[in-house]
């Protein structure tokens, strides 16, 4: 699973929204510059709602578009945020244990959780909770 897919499935999970919709907009007195909205705008009904009231005002839509959210969390090279994601996502004690398992399972020789890197506990978290999605193979493409 690519790093990127794992930093997303990882913010899913603990319900921050991976993307963020910007509505791109041409100031009426010259086309070829353009305004860039971010806001906090998550879905696109949201975006197109801000949209549509700029439009109302005079403004000149150019296009809404999807990209990254630019505050996710790097579940994979910081360790504190893997924490917070642990946090979120393993509230209760048994759910811990299964997790644990699935640590050692991919770092051997580790027998606690808290030795492991932030990349193995991000992998260990996606397997547990079945979010993990195996790459295909060269063989498998063909």
């Amino acid at each position: 699973m690519k790093p990127e897919l794992q930093r997303i499935k990882i913010a899913e999970a603990c319900g921050i929204h991976p993307f963020r919709y910007l509505v791109i907009l041409c100031p009426p007195d010259t086309a070829s510059s353009n305004t860039w909205l971010s806001g906090d705008e998550s879905s696109l009904a949201g975006a197109q709602k801000v949209a549509d009231d700029l439009v109302s005002r005079g403004r000149i839509l150019k296009e809404i578009r999807k990209v990254q959210n630019p505050t996710l969390p790097d579940y994979l090279a910081d360790l504190n945020a893997m924490h917070e994601a642990e946090k979120v996502l393993l509230p209760h004690h048994y759910q811990k244990v299964g997790y644990e398992d699935q640590i050692t399972r991919f770092k051997p020789g580790c027998t606690w959780p808290l030795c492991a890197p932030a990349a193995v506990r991000a992998e260990a978290i996606l397997r547990y909770l079945n979010l993990w999605q195996d790459e295909p193979t060269t063989e498998q493409s063909k």
